[in-house]
């Protein structure tokens, strides 16, 4: 089976941004985040297994993948899974280049795309009125 980085294959699928990545991948939990730390630098949640007992050669333990990811924090804990959030995802999001949001059949009172925290109506809606 051919095997790739998670950085490799979204940078071949173009892909810059991630909502959500669940990994079940049996103990290699530590290589993913090791080849993929330029993708879940923009992810905004990763949900992954984890056991502190060793289930699989290498596997790392809950505390291991914490340190492998400085910027998440735990939102959810379960017996053998975990639920992540990055809490640096939204001043990522704040950098997208103006060229890649959209506002076409945003709501008035809707976030605006652009990632300002704001209402679409008081910042880039309030010069489409």
């Amino acid at each position: 089976m051919a095997v790739k980085r998670l950085d490799t294959w979204a940078k071949e699928h173009g892909v810059t941004a991630v909502d959500f990545i669940w990994a079940d991948i049996q103990g290699a939990e530590g290589d993913l985040i090791t080849g993929g730390k330029e993708t879940l630098a923009n992810t905004r949640y990763f949900y992954t297994e984890y056991s502190d007992e060793e289930l699989y050669e290498g596997q790392p333990t809950l505390a291991q993948l914490q340190s492998m990811l400085p910027t998440f924090s735990i939102v959810r804990r379960y017996p053998m899974d975990v639920l992540f959030e990055n809490l640096s995802f939204q001043s990522i999001k704040n950098k997208l280049p103006e060229h890649l949001v959209s506002y076409q059949n945003v709501r008035r009172n809707a976030s605006c795309p652009c990632g300002s925290g704001k209402r679409y109506k008081h910042c880039h809606g309030s010069n489409a009125l």
